[in-house]
Parts: structure tokens; C-alpha cells; sequence
């Protein structure tokens, strides 16, 4: 399926969220987070016809994708740079399971970047200062976006 990308979200993944076997049956809950053009429909017939799968059931989460053109976009951005004096970094689109997609006009904003914290790992942490940078860039983003909702100047 590695033809299976997009410009901003990139190419498929699959991951396994869970396994279990009993009763002689494997059975897997395959998390697939796809591109924006990629139907799911089209997901579920490629996996059924490439493996030798029963399917018990596919719920269809679409993939989450703001213009990265949008002032919305920019506002966070320009958060993030200001805080960081970083201009060369862009921003990484993932189409991933997130809360974000539960609520209109909403982006997961974080802490992917350079150091690796172990995101989702049962190791994962973060260093106090990087802690404290994060919460510059989010007070900044949020003083942002009050700006750009209520059109006025802070």
C-alpha cells in the first residue's frame, strides 16, 4: 500500500493495537491512519484481498486535515516560532487517532519534535525546560487565537 500517500498527511500506517488469541483464533485490532485521498473503503478491500483475513468489523475514523494555509495554522505556528527563534521547522501533519478529531476546527498542538520523550511509551517524559517551553508556546498560541476570535489587540 506504499502508494497510498498524500502531500500533508504522507503515506498509510498500520499499527496493532491490540492482540489476542483464544479459542485457536488471532484476533487484531489494526489501528490505519490513511491519508486525506484515500478512501476507507478501499483500505479494508486491500487488506481482505492481500491477506487471508476475517473481517468482524471496520469503523471508519476520518483523517484529520486543517489547511496549513489557514490563519489558524499560521497563528500556532507563529507561536511556536516566536517562543523557539526556530523559522526553519514546519509543521508535521499526521492523520493519527487524535481527540482533535472529535471537535470541529480543532488540532492536536504539542510536543513532537527534536527530543525524542517516548511519546506513548511507558518510558515517556519530558525535562522540566522543555515542560516550561511548551507552556510559553501554548500561552502564546491561546493569545493568539483570542486575538484572531475577538479581533483585538492584546
Amino acid at each position: 500500500m506504499n502508494n497510498y500517500r498524500s502531500k500533508f498527511l504522507g503515506e498509510i500506517t498500520f499499527s496493532v493495537g491490540l492482540a489476542t488469541y483464544q479459542n485457536n483464533q488471532l484476533t487484531l485490532a489494526i489501528d490505519c491512519r490513511r491519508p486525506e485521498n484515500v478512501k476507507h473503503q478501499v483500505v479494508v478491500n486491500k487488506i481482505l484481498k492481500s491477506f487471508n483475513f476475517k473481517l468482524k468489523s471496520a469503523s471508519n475514523m476520518e483523517p484529520l486535515l486543517v489547511n496549513p494555509k489557514s490563519n489558524f495554522i499560521k497563528l500556532l505556528l507563529d507561536a511556536y516560532q516566536k517562543e523557539t527563534g526556530d523559522y526553519k521547522s514546519k509543521p508535521i501533519f499526521i492523520g493519527g487517532g487524535t481527540y482533535a478529531k472529535e471537535v470541529k476546527n480543532v488540532v492536536a498542538f504539542g510536543a513532537q519534535g527534536k527530543v525524542n520523550f517516548h511519546m506513548h511509551q511507558d518510558s515517556e517524559f519530558i525535562p522540566i525546560k522543555e515542560l516550561n517551553n511548551l507552556l510559553n508556546i501554548y500561552a502564546h498560541a491561546i493569545m493568539n487565537l483570542i486575538k484572531l476570535n475577538f479581533n483585538i489587540n492584546l
